[in-house]
This record gives structure tokens, sequence and C-alpha cells, in this order.
């Protein structure tokens, strides 16, 4: 469905580090999706360090930021498993305090969590050694396998959306991974079938997308290398081909980013493993763009 929208612009100061300076300089950073989803000419600033309250020895992955940007889950094997976690932050550009393990837990091997209220009125969960999608029933702790969308294969990143009517998802086998998305009229009742969302490129995962839905942020490798990449919708509500993220190149791999819903701020993991979660602020400019 082709949707038109009257964006207005908020601005909002941000603190980023300045590389070899160690201060922190105050960006003017043009917000409701005037940044990576309106194409405006910039590119993203990478804070030098992981997000220190995060980190640990383990192994820290599959990040999501709430819509409000104040509350960020990730997965984390910190304490063994991977469990989920939750940090928060008074303003978007504060720091994210100490993490604590989410308390309605869904089944151990957690990959992305996501919490109830943050898109719509449950919580949903990609987790299991054979991973499957969960999402919590009607008393909202008891965790329910979508057994609709679950395969035989891995099923992992789920990012729903319109209040739980829509989910965004990776399908994995052994020799491919697709994203896909499946819809339905009422969350009570179960998916259709869902369909692939073609972007290009070699093995895509994690799907992320603002407020508006202009974009799609995923990670590939279709270099032999993951790095973060996004593709934009068009006119008749398709995704065309991937393209690289601005600015976003750190260290041996990138992974699992989560948008903000402005499209203004990025957060992903670094490395194999064991992986750290790095933070990006859009920098508007005339240089990297879109």
């Amino acid at each position: 469905m082709t949707r038109t929208r009257l964006l207005s612009l908020v601005l909002l100061w941000i603190p980023v580090v300045t590389p070899g300076c160690g201060r922190l300089n105050f960006q003017r950073v043009p917000q409701g999706g005037a940044c990576l989803s309106a194409k405006a000419p910039g590119t993203f600033v990478v804070d030098a360090p992981p997000i220190a309250a995060l980190a640990s020895p383990g192994d820290e992955r599959d990040p999501y930021l709430t819509p409000d940007g104040l509350e960020l889950y990730f997965s984390s094997d910190r304490s063994g498993a991977y469990l989920a976690y939750h940090a928060v932050r008074p303003s978007r550009d504060a720091p994210f305090g100490e993490p604590a393990l989410v308390s309605t837990t869904p089944p151990p091997e957690v990959s992305r969590f996501i919490p109830a209220g943050a898109r719509g009125r449950t919580a949903w969960a990609a987790a299991g050694m054979q991973s499957d999608l969960y999402v919590t029933g009607p008393d909202g702790s008891t965790w329910e396998p979508v057994g609709e969308l679950n395969t035989e294969s891995d099923e992992y990143d789920p990012f729903p959306l319109d209040g739980g009517r829509t989910l965004w998802f990776l399908r994995e086998t052994a020799t491919s991974s697709r994203i896909l998305v499946a819809t339905r009229e009422r969350v009570s009742d179960p998916f259709g079938s869902p369909t692939v969302v073609d972007v290009g490129g070699s093995h895509p995962g994690n799907p992320s997308l603002p407020a508006d839905e202009s974009i799609l942020v995923f990670n590939a490798s279709p270099s032999g290398t993951s790095r973060i990449w996004y593709a934009t919708r068009s006119a008749d509500g398709t995704y065309g081909s991937e393209q690289r993220v601005p600015g976003i190149d750190v260290g041996n791999g990138n992974y699992e980013p989560t948008i903000s819903s402005d499209g203004c701020e990025l957060i992903f993991a670094v490395g194999s493993t064991p992986r750290d979660l790095y933070r990006a602020v859009w920098q508007p400019g005339t240089d990297g763009g879109t």
C-alpha cells in the first residue's frame, strides 16, 4: 500500500565523540525520518569504543532499540546460555546504564528479544538450539511457539510492526538465509504464508526498520565479510537492491543492526565471537550520503 507522509524535522542535540580529542561534541541531528531513511546527505559516525556498560567477557549480540530510543534489549551468554538483558538511559544523549536480566525471559539460547509494549501487547523472541520464533500468550508471560511460521529450518530475528499484524524475520538453512515478512488481519489470527523479501547480496539477516518503514536495514556478506546494508522502499511497497550504510565499517564483521525509529541512530554488533555492541549516530553533511 502506498502511503504519503508529511515529515517534520525535529532537531535534537546528540553527543558524538570526536576521534583524537576525547571530548563530547554536540552535533545537530535532524530527526523525524530525516536521516538515512530520507536519503539526506551525510553519514553515520561510530562511537570509538564499544558501549562500555553492556560489555562483558562473554558475547553481546542481537540488540533491539525500543521506539522511544531509551531502552536496549540484547542477548548475552555472560551467565552461560544466551539470555535476554535490558539496559536503559534517561535520554537519547545519555549513556546506557548497567544491564539487568529480563524477568519474563523466553526459552534459553535467545537471539533477538522484543518486549511487550514496544511493538504491540506481546513480547517476541527467537530462541532454542534449533531456533524458532516465540511470542507471549494472553497472560503476558507464557511463551508459545509461532507454529505457523516455524519450520525444520532455523527462524531468527523477529521484528513486528503494526501492533503485531506484520512480522519480519529470518529463515536460515545450511546453504542460504532469507528475510521474510508475514501478515495477518487481526493479532488473534494466525499469520499467512510468509513472502521472501529479495534484497540481493549474500546471507542477509537481522531485519530492522524505522517507524516510516522507508528502509530495511540488515547485515549481509556479499564480499565474504558481514557489513550493514539497507534497501529503500519503492512506491509499490517493495524494497530495492542493497546499498552499504555509510560510515559503518568496524573491525572484522558488522552484524545484527537495530535502527532507531527516526533512522538517526544505529546499534550493531562487531566481531566474530565474542561480539561487542557499538553505537553510531547520523551526522548530516555533504559527504557519505546515500
